[in-house]
């Protein structure tokens, strides 16, 4: 396991342990043991602060007021305090970690200054490729990342990237991570970096293999907009749990150096590496929730893959079968594409996906569209992506009206044309089944659920040092 690098700030003086622990509780009450030491204006703005209520310039007011008296571990607990609170806007964060930066380094905290400046990087796009990550290390077993060794690992990835990510709709490492990769805003969240890695043996053998990446500076280390999944590929079990070992030091490695909130991973219990990660990663977790994942097997004849839904999903399907016209849109079509902005536009809701990806993915013929019109008028679209053997259910909208179940009928044709293309499973994913989800999340699970033969249970667990 690596060292906790963690640094702690010393108080300058009284003054400054009192604020900076006002900052930090949230609570403003607290200045009545200094009432008299601050200016009035200082002090008004320092409660807005606290309440996370102040504007980001009264924020950096208060950083050039506290700097102007020394108070370091109040600057940094303000900073805490504004960067949840002020607008996302991945400059404006960057000003904040560039100023937590320079205090740091001003009070010997070089560590938590260094990785202050990579967020600051990440979120301007100003990143220092010649910077080494630091690598975890095992006497019969090496890490090949993408961040050190950028060609060799693209080398592994092309030779040796086994079914299970390839047909992952979640984490596929070519489609979804170009998508991924590129669909972002960068004014607005940052760019996004790239920390996937394999452990090979003594015999440079991919023992296994691990998607991660950064995204926006409040997420955790994860795989693009999923839980960081650990593949083993077919070794020893001694090897795989090794390789495990490793492989959680790496990832603590990464979220230490780059400044990820922690690290969100999915154990499959089912899977070798899940049984070896379960009881190292347990005492380090500071969030656990259960999952399920669950899906279509197209293996089946039609009538048995329609006998397995449930049969109020057979009584939608029927009746909203009676009441839409469903199209399907496979290569490059504008009109398939402009309908779902408009949708989106009509709802007021943001799309899961931008439309120059849809056409892209649709030029590849990695992507279909399903819309659903009535009278001629589009009242709903689904998107199913391709991922090897695997269709999967990547966003649908829906406008009405509220009494005809069209998504059940659309995403039976979506599964019935998936069949018939020759793919094996029809995907939807992670779903939220915890007692603690909330209802919108427990009525989208229970409506995908209601269409699935195949269904397995996963934890999602976050942890750091």
């Amino acid at each position: 396991m690596i060292p906790n690098l963690r640094e702690k700030i010393v108080p300058a003086s009284p003054l400054d342990a009192v604020l900076s622990e006002c900052f930090r509780l949230g609570d403003p009450s607290r200045l009545d043991i200094i009432q008299g030491d601050i200016p009035r204006d200082i002090a008004e703005n320092l409660v807005l602060a606290i309440n996370g209520e102040a504007a980001v310039q009264q924020y950096l007011d208060l950083v050039k007021a506290m700097a102007s008296n020394g108070l370091s571990a109040t600057i940094l607990s303000l900073i805490d305090r504004a960067l949840p609170t002020t607008p996302w806007h991945a400059d404006i964060q960057a000003k904040f970690f560039n100023l937590r930066a320079a205090v740091e380094d001003q009070s010997g905290m070089r560590w938590a200054a260094a990785v202050d400046r990579r967020i600051s990087q990440r979120l301007t796009d100003q990143i220092n490729r010649d910077e080494e990550l630091p690598v975890a290390e095992d006497s019969h077993l090496q890490i090949v990342d993408a961040w050190n060794q950028p060609d060799r690992f693209a080398t592994l990835s092309t030779l040796h990237t086994p079914s299970e990510l390839l047909n992952d709709p979640l984490r596929d490492p070519i489609l979804s991570k170009r998508v991924h990769f590129s669909k972002r805003v960068r004014s607005r969240l940052g760019t996004f970096v790239d920390f996937s890695f394999f452990v090979l043996d003594d015999d440079d053998i991919p023992v296994l293999q691990v998607e991660c990446d950064t995204s926006n500076c409040t997420a955790p280390l994860r795989c693009r907009e999923s839980p960081i999944l650990m593949v083993p590929f077919h070794a020893a079990k001694e090897v795989i749990h090794s390789a495990v070992k490793l492989a959680i030091d790496q990832l603590l490695w990464i979220s230490t150096w780059v400044g990820t909130r922690g690290i969100q991973v999915e154990l499959d219990l089912q899977n070798e590496a899940g049984l070896a990660a379960a009881p190292i990663i347990h005492p380090l977790v500071s969030y656990i929730r259960a999952m399920a994942r669950g899906s279509v097997s197209l293996s089946r004849s039609s009538d048995e893959i329609i006998a397995s839904y449930s049969q109020n999903h057979r009584r939608s399907i029927s009746k909203g079968g009676k009441y839409i016209n469903i199209h399907r849109f496979c290569k490059d079509d504008p009109r398939a594409a402009q309908c779902y902005d408009d949708l989106h536009a009509k709802i007021g809701r943001d799309r899961a996906l931008d439309t120059s990806n849809i056409i892209e993915m649709m030029k590849a013929e990695r992507y279909c569209l399903y819309g659903a019109y009535r009278d001629e008028s589009a009242v709903g679209m689904v998107g199913i992506s391709r991922h090897g053997n695997t269709a999967y259910y990547s966003a649908g909208i829906m406008s009405g009206p509220d009494n005809i179940p069209i998504g059940h009928a659309m995403i039976h044709r979506a599964i019935e044309d998936a069949k018939s293309d020759g793919f094996e499973r029809f995907d939807f994913g992670l779903l939220d089944i915890s007692e603690g989800s909330d209802a919108k999340m427990k009525s989208i699970a229970r409506f995908k659920l209601g269409f699935c033969d195949d269904v397995s249970e996963r934890l999602i667990m976050n942890f750091a040092l």
